[in-house]
């Protein structure tokens, strides 16, 4: 039968078996985060949700911005937003340019959780650090692959990635990036980037 699951098949398919190893690596984050989350009573997806409005969301953020991040539905995001401003890690708040709509903000107490947990993911880091730094950068390009071939087939939302951005081009057949204006190696290649935009800065 042709299933992940299956000995058998993972036998003469490595593709299959990369697949099992890539979910190995989603389980390993999942405990951490849901080691660490049990620490404060939370589930695993409202301490993304805080981490992602710390750091990714400048302190605030929408819940339909937090849907799509996680690729999940709003109800979903507004259950686990619910209980996060009940226990006083969050608050909401009337956008500026927008009466109609609402940002959920970082409190005072949950920009203290955000201290209490910056290291959350820190064992599976160090997993990574003991690899061979040429094997990183390797790695490093891979999952980018992987990750925006799974964006372009709609299994997750489009990703804030190198791949994705505005300031990506080829240059004789090199990959660069107009913003820092460099030939981007695999080391260079980044998720999450502070200089990200949707759209090519000029023509």
């Amino acid at each position: 039968m042709a299933s992940i699951y299956n000995p058998e098949f993972l036998v003469e398919h490595l593709d299959a078996r990369i697949t099992v190893a890539l979910e190995k690596i989603g389980q390993i984050v999942r405990a951490l985060l849901v080691e660490e989350a049990r620490r404060f009573k939370l589930s695993a997806i409202q301490l993304q949700i805080l981490h992602h409005c710390h750091y990714l969301g400048e302190g605030k953020c929408k819940i339909s911005e937090l849907a799509e991040y996680f690729g999940t539905t709003r109800a979903t995001i507004s259950e686990a937003v619910k209980v996060l401003v009940k226990k006083g890690y969050l608050r909401k708040e009337v956008a500026s340019d927008d009466a109609r709509s609402r940002y959920i903000v970082l409190t005072v107490k949950g920009a203290q959780l955000i201290r209490s947990t910056e290291e959350l993911l820190m064992p599976l880091k160090e997993i990574v650090h003991q690899l061979p730094q040429k094997d990183q950068w390797k790695l490093n390009r891979l999952l980018q692959e992987i990750i925006f071939l799974a964006s372009k087939q709609r299994i997750i939302p489009k990703p804030n990635m190198c791949f994705t951005c505005g300031y990506y081009e080829k240059r004789n057949g090199k990959a660069h990036c107009l913003e820092l204006d460099k030939t981007l190696e695999d080391k260079d290649l980044r998720i999450n980037c502070p200089f990200y935009s949707l759209s090519k800065p000029f023509a």
